[in-house]
């Protein structure tokens, strides 16, 4: 509740973002240097003094590391953790205070989150709160900036964090306590199976049949965030989700949406039925408008009747 109050106030307090999702973290090298980064927060989360500066320059040292690697990352990151970090942190913040829970809790949150497979555009949702409460910590007033300065790079200012001239290896030796090579491990067999999945949607979306619908001036999405797959260039994976539009609405509760931003479903098995029904999704067609052939062989597109 506290997450979406703040959404609701923070166009007002300049604080509000893009929240594309950061199709680095869906690779094999984001995602290691990302799950290192949300353990060493969390190790932080749970330490006091010197060892808890540590953990936490630790962290800032293996997101350098990530953002070098994937060049205009670092951006990307911010705005998503402006977007939705700072409202999961403002409800953690508030949870905390009215449950008198300590940091733990939260600590447990980032930790867990490791275990999801898609963090395009879910990682901010931990790194967020992380963020917030290890700079309640270290940079008191940090709020006041947050306008104007990202979480990650307020709290390496406050960290006084040090970069090597040779930031992987630096990276490097310090990932070793947190599980580094069973981490890399595990990544490269996602990774294997990440390329079957892209595999698969390119068969679906690019060069099997299809259901397009025309690009919306608002398109209102109802979806879990943390299953989204980027698609690049072609757009964004939904797994599930609804979509509604001048249009109509659109349930996908399986076989999933290419979003890039217009949107596209694997094509109806019967167009002309009514409400339309394909793979895992149904379209309830708004008055006034229907689907016609489309360019694409065995391909349909939705349109507006013509008067």
């Amino acid at each position: 509740m506290a997450h979406e109050s703040f959404h609701r106030i923070q166009p007002g307090l300049g604080l509000n973002a893009s929240d594309a999702p950061n199709a680095h973290l869906d690779s094999e090298a984001g995602r290691v240097w990302l799950r290192l980064e949300l353990r060493a927060l969390a190790r932080a989360m749970r330490s006091e003094g010197a060892d808890g500066r540590q953990s936490a320059a630790d962290a800032m040292i293996f997101r350098l590391c990530r953002n070098r690697l994937f060049p205009g990352s670092e951006a990307m990151e911010a705005a998503m953790e402006k977007q939705e970090g700072l409202a999961e942190y403002t409800g953690a913040f508030i949870g905390l205070r009215a449950t008198g829970e300590n940091i733990g809790r939260e600590a447990r949150i980032v930790e867990n989150w490791e275990d999801n497979d898609a963090f395009a555009r879910s990682f901010a949702y931990a790194t967020g709160p992380a963020l917030g409460l290890l700079l309640d910590r270290y940079a008191a007033g940090w709020r006041g900036r947050a306008a104007s300065a990202s979480l990650g790079s307020m709290l390496i200012s406050a960290l006084n964090v040090k970069v090597s001239q040779d930031l992987e290896g630096d990276a490097r030796k310090r990932a070793a306590s947190y599980g580094y090579s069973a981490v890399a491990a595990a990544e490269r067999e996602r990774e294997e199976r990440h390329q079957a999945l892209l595999a698969e949607l390119t068969a679906k979306f690019l060069n099997g049949p299809t259901l397009d619908f025309p690009r919306a001036q608002e398109l209102r999405r109802n979806f879990n965030p943390s299953t989204l797959v980027p698609f690049p260039p072609n757009g964004t994976y939904y797994p599930t989700g609804t979509f509604s539009a001048a249009w109509g609405r659109l349930q996908v509760q399986s076989g999933g949406a290419l979003l890039a931003p217009d949107l596209r479903v694997p094509a109806p098995a019967d167009p002309a039925a009514r409400p339309l029904h394909g793979e895992g999704w149904t379209l309830q067609l708004a008055p006034g408008w229907t689907i016609r052939p489309s360019e694409r062989a065995g391909s349909f597109v939705v349109a507006a009747e013509q008067k």
